[in-house]
């Protein structure tokens, strides 16, 4: 089963929870392909459907548990809400799907499987490998990193950890974070806006480039001044969009929004927005849990999550 583990890596999936999760995650997946352990719905409906019910047919949570704690060696039975944390994950990929043994109504009738969906808290409840998973296991090893991608683009939170993938794998410095944001979250977020400044260099600060594009869209940088590692700018509305990305400071505070403002404002421009980048979630809390100093009306995106973009609103005012 080796092959499940190289997928789940694959997927990206350890960024998104736990060590001990991402482990069981994988050990979830292999007790459901397993076509030796008989099933536990074996004498309840199941042989109305296959003739030897195993457990590659489907299992319930508690059952998934009990194999993996023998695999683990543990006597204490595992937490039931451990689902949140090893089978909610790969619903949500697509990895396993959601299955119900109806039971029959009359004495005519057998036992029927009903595909993506659970019967409140009945026990007839179970889960299951999906085919696309399980196709993903013939793949030639030369074609597999494709597939996955092309797997994960099947699910919202697949999506989620194929734009990891894509972010995370080529952010190694402050340069690499600024140039990725625009890459990825310009192009995502705000479409209409394009690049006419980037400050991701040492020594000078305005790429000739730069300079013909800033004067295109009529601003002035004050070279004296502090200001954003990025500048986005929609032609056809003439808005501005400005990106800082932080390492040890930058965010978009209510003072330099405040400067900002008026600095664009005096040019007879309009800001339409502010996104303070960031790597990673450890450096928001340790940054935000100090200074708590992301000012109301702006956004945040955070490179390791970068499917999603987060707003600062004010609830005293």
């Amino acid at each position: 089963m080796k092959r499940v583990e190289q997928i789940i890596d694959l997927m990206k999936l350890r960024n998104y929870t736990t060590e001990k999760n991402h482990e069981r995650c994988i050990k979830c997946v292999e007790t459901l392909l397993n076509d030796q352990i008989p099933s536990p719905y074996k004498d309840k409906g199941m042989s109305d459907i296959y003739e030897e019910p195993k457990f590659c047919h489907g299992a319930n949570t508690a059952s998934i548990a009990s194999v993996i704690q023998q695999l683990e060696g543990k006597t204490n039975k595992l937490d039931r809400e451990g689902r949140d944390h090893w089978i909610k994950p790969l619903l949500e990929l697509g990895v396993l799907r959601k299955g119900y043994l109806k039971p029959p109504t009359n004495k005519n009738e057998k036992y029927r499987i009903i595909k993506d969906y659970h019967y409140t808290k009945s026990q007839n409840n179970f889960y299951f490998v999906s085919e696309e998973f399980k196709a993903l296991l013939n793949f030639p090893e030369e074609d597999l990193k494709e597939a996955v991608s092309n797997f994960l683009l099947n699910s919202s939170k697949g999506k989620e950890l194929r734009a990891y993938q894509i972010v995370s794998e080529n952010i190694n410095s402050h340069s690499q974070l600024i140039n990725q944001a625009v890459e990825f979250f310009t192009k995502k977020h705000i479409p209409d806006f394009k690049v006419i400044y980037i400050d991701d260099e040492d020594g000078t600060r305005i790429r000739e480039e730069f300079s013909i594009l800033l004067e295109k869209a009529g601003i002035t940088l004050d070279l004296s001044s502090r200001y954003p590692d990025a500048i986005l700018w929609n032609e056809e509305k003439d808005l501005f969009w400005l990106l800082d990305a932080v390492e040890s400071d930058g965010e978009f505070d209510h003072l330099r929004v405040e400067d900002l403002y008026k600095d664009f404002v005096s040019s007879g421009k309009v800001i339409a927005g502010f996104t303070t980048i960031y790597r990673t979630w450890n450096k928001v809390a340790n940054r935000q849990g100090i200074y708590k100093n992301l000012s109301p009306g702006t956004s945040f995106w955070i490179a390791n999550d970068p499917g999603k973009v987060f707003y600062v609103s004010e609830l005293i005012k």
